[in-house]
This record gives structure tokens, sequence and C-alpha cells, in this order.
């Protein structure tokens, strides 16, 4: 059932219109995230597509459900919001890579926020 549910939230969190979500959609969105006035519906939207796509991914790791390649380790605690500030401060650092899917963008910033331990150290 949290298999299903993830993949849900996955695939609401990544779409935007007929397009996929990508690095300025997650920006845009994730922005807007804890402001309570003076937002928009569409800002909303967005807000909500931010934190889907990051609670749905923080879930999947503390879960294990990631494949290797996208894993991360997130310290015990850490909370949605946190998870959130550290995808945007990413995006905020890399503009340059605003154009890649926000799936992977999201991934990649939590990675390096978080890596794992690398086996044999």
């Amino acid at each position: 059932m949290k298999v299903l549910l993830l993949a849900i939230g996955l695939c609401m969190a990544s779409a935007v219109g007929a397009r996929t979500m990508d690095g300025n959609d997650l920006q845009s969105g994730c922005r807007v995230v804890g402001r309570d006035i003076g937002v928009t519906a569409q800002q909303g939207i967005d807000g909500g597509r931010c934190m889907g796509l990051v609670i749905s991914l923080l879930q999947a790791g503390v879960y294990g459900l990631l494949k290797e390649r996208w894993m991360f380790c997130a310290p015990e605690g850490v909370t949605d919001g946190q998870a959130m500030k550290v995808v945007l401060r990413f995006l905020d650092n890399h503009p340059e890579r605003l154009h890649q899917p926000a799936l992977t963008l999201a991934v990649v910033a939590l990675q390096e926020a978080w890596p794992c331990p690398k086996e044999g150290r």
C-alpha cells in the first residue's frame, strides 16, 4: 500500500499540465510554501506540487523504497519543511540546472545534503 501511495504522490507531484515539471516549476512552488497571504490559486497548486514531490521522496527514503542511485540518508527527525528548504536552497544555488526535471533536481539536492555513508569506511 505504501508503494502505491508513493507512486501516486510522485506522479501527481511531477504532473504540470502536459509537460514534466522542471526545476523552474519546483523552485517557484517551493518558494510559495509557508506563505499564508498573497498567494494565487496557481501558486498554491505549485506549492502543493513541491510539497508532494519532496515529502514523497523523503518518505520513500525513510522506508527504503528508493533504488540505490536515488538513495540519500536523511538523519532521524528531519522534517518535511527542512527537506523542502534543502531542495529550495539547492535550486537557488544552481540556476544553471533549472531546465532539468524536478524529480532529478530534488533527488540530487537531498543526496548532497544527506549522503549515505560509503560501505567499507
